[in-house]
């Protein structure tokens, strides 16, 4: 953990996202250069602004639907048809994962604070072992069945750091503006 606050019993963590990260920078001399990776409640356009013109920072923001004009806009976009950038493949646990990175220049008209690509990571999920039920499910996950599901997102990098991304996608530090 990089950073936490605490926040009141009757708000959320987004009013505390840009004083947490103002406090991280004054502690360190700076956030300059770092890349500030965020979920999907924190993608929005105050909190990229901070990042990149306030803080000197990067930002690499997943996006979902609490943000529906963006995700609407990420959602039109053919990424079919865009070569993979970047592919990993894990075996643990009973699965074998893969997982694919897709990134493409951001739309002109994407309006989005400091947007200079959009990407599409996704993952796929094979089962190599049965699982066996337990008490409280119902159903047995079945060996071979393969799952997937993609994850949309926006950043202020530059071409050529697809592979940088997914390492920041999913092996950030947190910083939790809601403490745990």
């Amino acid at each position: 953990m990089v950073a936490e606050g605490l926040v009141g019993a009757k708000s959320t963590e987004v009013p505390a996202f840009a004083p947490l990260l103002r406090g991280l920078a004054a502690r360190a001399d700076g956030i300059g250069g770092c890349v500030v990776t965020v979920d999907a409640i924190h993608t929005v356009r105050a909190h990229a602004t901070v990042v990149t013109q306030e803080l000197f920072a990067h930002y690499v923001m997943t996006v979902k639907e609490n943000t529906p004009s963006l995700y609407a806009r990420l959602d039109t976009l053919d990424q079919t048809q865009v070569p993979i950038t970047h592919q990993s493949e894990e075996r643990g646990h009973g699965r074998r994962e893969r997982r694919t990175i897709r990134v493409l220049d951001a739309p002109a008209d994407l309006d989005f604070p400091g947007a200079a690509q959009v990407f599409l990571v996704e993952r796929y999920t094979t089962r190599t072992v049965s699982q066996t039920p337990q008490a409280h499910h119902t159903r047995q996950a079945r060996q071979g069945r393969e799952r997937s599901e993609g994850r949309e997102g926006v950043a202020d990098l530059q071409e050529g750091a697809g592979p940088h991304r997914r390492r920041r996608a999913r092996g950030h530090q947190p910083v939790q503006p809601g403490g745990r």
